[in-house]
């Protein structure tokens, strides 16, 4: 599918939407992503903003807000915030 086609339609996945419309904090704060997801998509989000950011384009937040994000979520994974189970029955974190 070309960029688009790909560029008017929904994410295929809640991650990818999640990633592709959400600032970095509203990643960290998303009740419904584990923390490892929290912090996957965080870690892509932050690998495709440096390439953005090298090509020149802005972005609407800094990779500082992403680091701060990231550290966020794993604070909250070292208070046991994220060691409930999901829904799914799978172990968070």
């Amino acid at each position: 599918m070309d960029h688009k086609a790909r560029s008017g339609s929904l994410a295929d996945t809640p991650d990818q939407q999640a990633e592709q419309s959400l600032m970095p904090m509203q990643i960290a704060h998303h009740a419904l992503l584990t923390p490892r997801e929290k912090l996957d998509l965080l870690h892509a989000l932050k690998g495709q903003s440096q390439g953005v950011l090298e090509d020149g384009a802005e972005l609407g937040f800094s990779i500082d807000e992403i680091d701060a994000a990231m550290a966020e979520v794993q604070n909250e994974m070292a208070q046991g915030a994220g060691s409930f189970e999901n829904l799914e029955g799978k172990q968070n974190g």
